[in-house]
């Protein structure tokens, strides 16, 4: 749907799709950033929070656009 959503990659793999070979990755998500914090800081801090190990899922590696880190705090 276009929409970004951030997560941390556990782990990358292939596998064969309709024969053909798909990079994959085992991802766990993260929240939205908190919009309040956003805005106070006109963009330049955004702040997610993992969303636990039940939400574990595998992305397809092509539409992935960047790396960012998360730093805890």
């Amino acid at each position: 749907d276009g929409a970004i959503q951030y997560a941390q990659v556990l782990y990358f793999f292939s596998q064969a799709i309709c024969e053909q070979e798909r990079p994959l990755a085992m991802v766990l998500l993260y929240s939205l950033p908190d919009a309040s914090l956003k805005e106070q800081s006109n963009g330049t801090l955004l702040v997610c929070q993992q969303l636990g190990r039940n939400s574990t899922t595998v992305i397809d590696t092509t539409p992935i656009e960047f790396v960012v880190g998360m730093v805890p705090f």
